[in-house]
């Protein structure tokens, strides 16, 4: 399977390869959802056809706080699904595939462009499809998740929980969800960092105190200006992602929070810094909620 701009191929050696089944090799009847896996768990490369350059991934991005990949193998995909086994993936991608097809194929186009844009150093526009990527989950993902509960009462309930009123939004309507999925565990609590570690300290200053008014002081863990390094508890992280968004590609003249080019001097150097903490956040949900759909659909 490939999309129009961009094909796949596996960088995992053929000895390893042969552990997965074929159902997760990739070619071309790969389906979108094991793309999406791969690309994740840094199990596939992409070639962009526009400029003939091949884009290796080396990250991990389903585990937190996310890790290199130093030898790609099919152990990246197992640690993913566990408890749960490969067998039972391809079981589950093969009963609710078809259904969601639209859902991964929009997904897979949002993060194959992050990580080309990425590769390219073009920080900026990576994190516009990243922050795509966020809207396709925020009302997708709950839908999907509670449509696998075995009865429809047991849908509706997990529905009606993620709701604050009929005016919620999607985005609220997806921190809901993560608050849900996340409840008894202590990812929540946990704490993400950041850091800009800039050699003019007049960019690491701006861009370290954009990102600090994104939110209000008490919302920091930490925050440390001498270092340029600040950290937020992960209930609080979607609600960053979104300021950080709004603030600068809603620009509001006047507006005392806002994120300009001025004050950053180097904009790709800042989104460079905060981009895949967000990332690891969004597939470190991505890979809770395939564990739970599993959990909630094997018998």
């Amino acid at each position: 399977m490939s999309l129009y701009l961009f094909d796949f191929s596996d960088p995992i050696p053929a000895n390893h390869r042969a552990s997965l089944p074929p159902y997760l090799h990739v070619n071309a009847a790969t389906t979108y959802d094991i793309l999406l896996l791969r690309l994740l768990t840094s199990t596939i490369e992409i070639t962009n056809k526009k400029i003939s350059k091949r884009i290796r991934l080396t990250h991990n991005f389903t585990t937190f706080p996310f890790h290199q990949v130093s030898r790609k193998s099919a152990r990246q995909i197992r640690s993913l699904l566990t408890p749960f086994s490969i067998a039972d993936y391809v079981k589950y991608s093969q009963k609710f595939y078809g259904r969601n097809i639209i859902f991964y194929h929009n997904l897979l186009q949002e993060l194959t462009f992050y990580f080309n844009y990425s590769y390219l150093q073009q920080y900026q526009s990576a994190f516009v499809n990243l922050y795509r990527s966020l809207e396709y989950l925020s009302y997708s993902f709950p839908l999907i998740h509670s449509s696998h509960f075995s009865n429809y009462i047991g849908s509706f309930t997990a529905l009606r929980s993620y709701l604050l009123n009929d005016k919620t939004g999607e985005l609220k309507f997806f921190e809901k969800f993560v608050e849900k999925i996340f409840q008894g565990t202590p990812y929540l609590s946990l704490t993400t960092n950041f850091n800009f570690p800039h050699p003019d300290v007049n960019v690491a200053n701006n861009c370290y105190d954009s990102f600090y008014a994104q939110m209000n002081t008490a919302d920091w863990t930490t925050a440390n200006r001498a270092t340029h390094s600040l950290s937020i508890e992960n209930s609080k992280l979607l609600g960053l992602f979104i300021n950080a968004r709004n603030r600068y590609f809603h620009f509001a003249s006047g507006g005392q929070r806002n994120i300009s080019n001025t004050d950053l001097k180097d904009p790709d150097f800042f989104f460079e810094n905060i981009n895949p903490k967000f990332l690891n956040w969004i597939a470190f949900i991505y890979s809770t909620v395939i564990r739970e759909s599993l959990d909630n659909t094997l018998i």
